[in-house]
């Protein structure tokens, strides 16, 4: 059997020539078809090579943000593998690296275009379209973000108390028995006004020596007048003259004196001028208003004995008060003299006042000061007795961004305020600064010039949302 094998073999030398051409043919072949392979992804990878590198690779229009986002990840991922596959100078570990380091900034920059553009739909979403009708209707009020203070305020709390220069104790000047009560508590009295009648015997004398005192005085006078002609006629001694000069100068002492003293009992010049021995009403006190305003308290009854030592009326003009404010020690320095004020009453217009007085000590028990208002009352809103709170304005310095605090809403966990656009309103997030009960400053979010809603914020806000809920139904 090998004999034969060998000499087949050996007669078949063609057919052995054959199998080894048909083994080369192959070989060519695959070496053809690896060779168009490899050449075919050169070219295609110079061209995504190209593509990779060009600018225009992550261009997008508005309609098909979408579709080419989903190009630009396939594409990048292309780029990513031909990087990988390709060998660059420093070796195909290097340039896997930039490869993916170049997907990672393409893949950002795609992103960040994608969220650029939904914020873009989305403001374009929330604008509130309102037609200049709707805009009067609904009393929407606009006004430009500029440059100005936010002055700090603080709160502290405050009395209002009768205005003492408006307050009178009204004390008798002498002691007696009521005979008459003209006036009640409560009632208001013009100056002048009577409102009660003493019998006063301290007074009857008074009266009684002042009457003397009169009567001697013209006596005295008739007498000088009659020795002053008989001295000039040499009828009389120059002494008798003299004499009658001295007591006439001692009568005219002695009615001053008692007048004085009439006086200094609160009856006025022209009642005293009117007394006379033939009037009856020597014991009658009558205790006057010394100013207009409403008597406030009263401690005399008809029939009841009064004596000096005690007020029997108290009469207060309230059409202005005074509101004392206290002042702690780290206030001191900032308060002064001319500083607005705003007095906060509960559910009602605050008033509006300056600094008139402040304190120089401070209290010792308390270590607080005083800051004094004196305020118009005209309207009665400030109670005597009543505790208040004040709010004083301190300055500050300038501040490059400030709205109206009323401008500011809460919105989706955020501080936005409605910025003025073409054919509406649109919400932009802020950041604050400082702040107070009338303006807020705007750290980040909106530039000096640019147009803002102050009034009617909320309403839009309400809009806004009811148009987002509509979209989502």
């Amino acid at each position: 059997m090998k004999g034969d094998r060998l000499g087949n073999v050996a007669d078949n030398p063609g057919r052995q020539h054959l199998r080894s051409g048909s083994k080369v043919n192959r070989k060519l072949k695959l070496l053809f078809v690896v060779g168009t392979i490899f050449l075919g992804g050169a070219l295609a990878y110079r061209q995504l090579d190209k593509s990779c590198a060009s600018p225009n690779v992550h261009e997008q229009t508005h309609g098909g943000a979408e579709k080419t986002a989903n190009k630009e990840g396939l594409a990048a991922y292309i780029c990513e593998v031909a990087a990988w596959v390709g060998a660059g100078p420093s070796g195909p570990l290097a340039t896997r690296q930039v490869g993916a380091v170049d997907h990672g900034e393409r893949q950002e920059a795609a992103k960040s275009q994608e969220h650029g553009q939904e914020e873009a739909e989305a403001g374009e979403k929330t604008l509130v379209r309102l037609s200049p009708e709707k805009i009067q209707e609904f009393k929407i009020e606009t006004q430009v973000a500029a440059a100005g203070p936010v002055n700090l305020h603080i709160e502290r709390p405050a009395e209002v108390k009768f205005n003492r220069n408006k307050l009178a104790h009204i004390v008798p000047r002498v002691a007696g028995v009521v005979s008459r009560v003209e006036v009640s508590e409560g009632r208001r009295v013009e100056k002048g006004q009577l409102m009660a009648v003493l019998e006063s015997r301290e007074l009857a004398d008074a009266k009684a020596t002042y009457l003397a005192a009169v009567e001697r005085r013209d006596l005295a006078k008739e007498a000088f007048v009659r020795e002053e002609r008989l001295w000039q006629q040499k009828v009389s001694a120059e002494k008798e003259y003299l004499t009658a000069k001295t007591e006439l100068a001692e009568a005219d002492i002695n009615a001053a004196s008692a007048e004085q003293k009439l006086r200094a009992l609160g009856l006025p010049a022209s009642t005293i001028k009117g007394l006379s021995r033939d009037d009856a009403n020597l014991t009658e006190y009558k205790i006057m208003a010394p100013l207009s305003g409403t008597i406030i308290e009263q401690h005399l009854s008809l029939g009841e004995a009064v004596g000096t030592d005690r007020a029997v009326f108290v009469i207060a003009d309230v059409s202005t008060v005074w509101v004392d404010v206290t002042i702690y020690t780290s206030d001191v320095a900032s308060i002064m003299p001319g500083q607005k004020v705003q007095i906060d009453l509960d559910g009602e217009q605050p008033i509006s006042g300056t600094i008139e007085f402040v304190t120089p000590e401070v209290k010792e028990a308390t270590r607080t000061a005083v800051a004094r208002l004196v305020l118009d009352n005209s309207a009665q809103r400030l109670r005597p007795g009543m505790f208040v709170t004040a709010r004083l304005e301190i300055p500050q310095e300038p501040v490059p961004v400030r709205v109206a605090r009323s401008a500011v809403q809460r919105l989706d966990k955020a501080n936005v305020v409605f910025v003025e656009r073409a054919g509406g309103f649109a919400p932009r997030p802020v950041e604050l600064g400082r702040e107070n009960h009338d303006y807020v400053e705007i750290a980040a979010g909106l530039r000096p010039g640019e147009t803002y809603v102050s009034n009617g914020v909320f309403l839009l806000k309400s809009l806004m949302q009811k148009s987002q809920l509509g979209d989502a139904d």
